[in-house]
């Protein structure tokens, strides 16, 4: 490879880096989304509920609409491509704070690095307790696919139950 080609390399791997990387833990996502970061998006709202009901909710949606695997399948330069998503969601709860994360891997993907075990992080929605009846929302996504922390949001409000088409 030539110097001129080298640098020219270099220049575009740089690029990438700074600008096609995935959040490896729920950590990154959360800094990535409030410094504005690409693809991503964060918002705060309060729910008239209490945390215990917003736990609830998380338990049961996450695991009924996001635990998914998803193939799909298309011709690409004479050869059949096939693409398997596996979405995760996790529920935790800790003393002050339930948290909802999503994480998705890409089955056939290589990157350098890898993912963590079970996929890059998509979404973290943080619940808080604001009261005897009431629960502080911190909602964090980097994504191209907004489906997800739409329904959320619905979901704790109590305005839709569905499930988000995660393949929009």
């Amino acid at each position: 490879m030539t110097r001129p080609n080298i640098i020219v390399f270099a220049f575009f791997a740089v690029l990438l880096a700074g600008c096609g990387t995935f959040p490896g833990t729920p950590e990154i996502l959360i800094q990535n989304a409030k410094e504005g970061g690409m693809l991503s998006e964060k918002e705060t709202y309060e729910v008239k509920r209490p945390i215990a009901e917003v736990t609830d909710v998380f338990k049961k949606k996450s695991h009924e609409c996001l635990k998914q695997t998803l193939t799909s399948s298309w011709w690409q330069g004479g050869m059949k491509r096939v693409q398997i998503l596996v979405y995760t969601p996790k529920v935790t709860v800790g003393k002050n704070r339930t948290r909802l994360t999503l994480q998705m891997k890409d089955e056939n993907s290589i990157a350098v690095g890898g993912p963590p075990p079970e996929g890059w992080y998509q979404m973290v929605v943080d619940a808080y307790p604001a009261g005897s009846n009431a629960t502080r929302i911190e909602s964090y996504v980097q994504s191209a696919q907004k489906a997800p922390f739409t329904s959320v949001k619905l979901w704790v409000t109590g305005a839709n139950m569905g499930c988000p088409d995660l393949t929009q």
